[in-house]
């Protein structure tokens, strides 16, 4: 289980969110208070992987098997940038 407190994810591009609706991996249930999107199907987080989530929400885990680190990541690419390399950037 993956809980995360105390972040934000922020988005230009507003969705309506609707209960029982599937967002990427991503299945919706709404209380009266809380929104919460529950997996609805199994990732693999194997060394040096990236995860698709839903729209441009990745999870990337380490590049080794030492220690088992990931981080949420979204991939940009900045017009100018000669090498065509996607800028990866932290949430």
């Amino acid at each position: 289980m993956v809980q995360l407190r105390y972040t934000w994810v922020v988005s230009r591009d507003v969705i309506e969110v609707k209960s029982g609706e599937t967002y990427g991996v991503f299945e919706a249930t709404a209380t009266s208070t809380h929104l919460i999107l529950k997996l609805d199907s199994s990732i693999d987080l194997s060394a040096d992987s990236t995860n698709d989530l839903g729209g441009n929400f990745k999870i990337k885990v380490a590049d080794d098997n030492t220690a088992f680190r990931f981080y949420p990541l979204v991939e940009r690419t900045i017009e100018g940038v000669s090498d065509g390399e996607p800028i990866r950037h932290l949430l």
